[in-house]
């Protein structure tokens, strides 16, 4: 199951934080829908493939607003 098949949100102004140790674009994969009708902030640590994890944010609408070393820092308008 995806977190799309549980959560329908649309138009809200979320923040969300991700620290899953690899799985980054497996859970990004799993919440696009989310991402992409929503705004906000949104923190990722990412340990690989982080230019990956950076076009899937952007996919969605987001521009990457700080990188905190593995931490990359999100945003949408």
């Amino acid at each position: 199951m995806r977190f799309d098949d549980f959560v329908t949100l649309t138009g809200q102004t979320l923040a969300i934080k991700i620290d899953v140790e690899r799985y980054e674009r497996k859970v990004l994969a799993g919440m696009a829908r989310t991402l992409r009708d929503n705004r906000g902030f949104v923190q990722i640590e990412v340990l690989e493939a982080r230019e990956d994890t950076t076009a899937l944010m952007s996919a969605a609408g987001f521009r990457l607003a700080e990188d905190f070393g593995p931490n990359l820092v999100f945003q949408k308008d």
